[in-house]
């Protein structure tokens, strides 16, 4: 049951965040994906099966509120959610140079797979906007992993 309660937590604050940054970014090119990084984050501390569901409902969220095909946000999220929760148990992610190599990778992953599912389902070619795209999932990344780092040092000091 706290699952769910941190689940549906996480993914309003994403909502927020995605909202926020989505006013100040909405004409530039490189934002960052408050979605991913909810359930990149949800899936290293919780493990693989949370993190396969909550890509499920992030994914379909965020598909709400983009003007793509529902679903294919879902597609990917589900993947690397759970991809990010096997993966986080069998090696260590929590130095921040570390946690930001994991997370670049599977951003590329989710925005590859994403670009694919959109290529083929609606079959238009990818919008590369001069190679300026390819800069979306590192910055998801960097993001990421410092709100990584923060979590960790909040659950630090709330410990003590």
């Amino acid at each position: 049951m706290r699952d769910v309660l941190h689940g549906g937590l996480t993914l309003a604050a994403a909502f927020v965040v995605h909202a926020v940054l989505g006013r100040f970014l909405a004409t530039t090119l490189f934002g960052v994906d408050s979605f991913l990084i909810a359930v990149l984050l949800f899936a290293i501390v919780k493990g693989d099966l949370a993190g396969a569901v909550m890509g499920a409902a992030a994914g379909l969220f965020a598909d709400a509120f983009s003007i793509g095909v529902f679903g294919i946000s879902g597609a990917a999220y589900i993947g690397v959610g759970f991809l990010s929760g096997w993966i986080s148990r069998r090696i260590n992610v929590l130095g921040f140079l570390r946690s930001f190599v994991f997370l670049t990778g599977l951003s590329i992953l989710a925005f590859a797979g994403r670009l694919t599912l959109n290529a083929v389902v609606i079959g238009e070619p990818i919008p590369w906007q001069r190679g300026l795209l390819l800069l979306r999932p590192v910055a998801t990344a960097l993001a990421g992993a410092a709100a990584f780092a923060l979590f960790r040092r909040f659950r630090r000091t709330r410990v003590r």
